[in-house]
């Protein structure tokens, strides 16, 4: 893949995939291209979205990114009642996905 994998929708943001290889996860690429992530209320842009961290284990859909290390991130998970706070290490990181919160996921 040499880009982000782009979904199309009608009139709605698309989904963008991020894969491991293609790219370098660090704090740079994290803080550079998941900018309003980090936002307590989330822009327009990024209202009706989530982001997906995927790692050999398991998947995270989360809101926002709460706080970020030289080697690691904290996200709040997309739950029903309330807030979860979770650690992915980058090193652990496979794929990210940046979509529609009623999205399905794509890969």
């Amino acid at each position: 893949m040499a880009g982000p994998a782009k979904a199309g929708g009608s009139g709605k943001a698309e989904s963008k995939v991020y894969s491991r290889g293609d790219y370098t996860f660090n704090r740079r690429f994290i803080e550079t291209q998941f900018a309003g992530f980090f936002r307590v209320v989330p822009s327009e842009a990024e209202k009706d979205m989530v982001i997906v961290f995927r790692t050999q284990k398991q998947e995270y859909i989360g809101r926002r990114i709460s706080r970020i290390s030289s080697n690691e991130l904290f996200l709040q998970l997309q739950m029903s009642g309330g807030t979860k706070e979770v650690s992915v290490p980058f090193g652990e990181i496979a794929q990210i996905e940046v979509r529609q919160k009623d999205e399905k996921e794509s890969a």
